[in-house]
């Protein structure tokens, strides 16, 4: 059953009893409750006989599911969805070339065991000029809590672009990494990945050993600056989000930049 625009608010085939929509209104006479057809267009003969309906200054209206589904009739849809396809490829394509330095930088997903067992994966940002005769400083990256690697991009990126290889993470029990093991067990990791990780960054035949470091924001802040702490061999510690504890020295942790806001 087919009603003229606004028959709802006027009865069916009343529509232009409306002075404001009189003017453009037309009349065609028919049966009662019956369809016809005046020009290619369709429209309903309400209880009076007499169809009043508006003219549509933009197409057809109403539109029925014979319109809907007529092959000839005109589509847009597969044009919109096609350009917002294009539009999807080509953000996709500026989102790569901005993470890979336009092709300076190979960035790749890892997977390793923590030494508890518990799977860690990580996205390494290796320059492309860092090789095994030309190896490059390193340095881990720990996001923050209810977070994944995804929200340290930025300084990953950045880095990468100034020459280190980047290993940014997924704590354990976040992103696409493993659930942590209970903390009261004798093997729980209260670094959450991040001192394998180091190791597993040092085992990289393109990175310098003995140029690695830490970086951390908020939870993850307090996870490198466990990790530097405890191993006087990383070469610098920054951190973003207060994670200074009294079991500091003047030696450990080395090269240590907390970054902290006022408010």
């Amino acid at each position: 059953m087919i009603f003229a625009r606004n028959a709802l608010a006027f009865g069916p085939g009343n529509a232009c009893n409306s002075i404001a929509l009189r003017p453009s209104c037309r009349k065609v006479k028919g049966g009662k409750g019956e369809k016809g057809i005046e020009g290619g267009e369709r429209f309903w003969y309400g209880g009076s006989g007499i169809l009043q309906q508006p003219e549509n200054p933009i197409g057809r209206w109403p539109i029925d599911t014979d319109d809907l589904f007529d092959p000839h009739r005109p589509r847009k849809a597969p044009i919109i969805f096609l350009i917002f396809v294009v539009l999807l490829i080509l953000a996709s394509l500026q989102g790569w070339l901005i993470q890979t330095d336009f092709g300076k930088v190979d960035v790749s997903n890892v997977i390793y065991k923590n030494y508890n067992g518990i799977p860690i994966r990580a996205k390494l940002l290796r320059p492309v000029s860092a090789t095994p005769a030309q190896l490059a400083p390193g340095v881990v990256y720990i996001h923050g809590y209810q977070n994944n690697r995804e929200t340290g991009d930025a300084y990953s990126i950045e880095l990468a672009r100034r020459g280190f290889v980047v290993l940014n993470i997924d704590a354990i029990g976040r992103g696409n990494s493993g659930e942590p093991n209970n903390l009261r067990e004798a093997n729980f990791d209260p670094t959450y990945g991040g001192t394998t990780s180091l190791k597993y960054l040092r085992s990289l035949s393109f990175v310098k050993g003995d140029s690695v470091g830490m970086l951390g924001h908020s939870l993850g802040a307090e996870m490198a600056y466990r990790v530097a702490l405890n191993d006087p061999t990383v070469s610098a510690l920054v951190i973003t989000g207060f994670a200074y504890t009294s079991e500091a020295s003047p030696n450990l942790p080395k090269n240590m930049l907390m970054i902290m806001g006022k408010w």
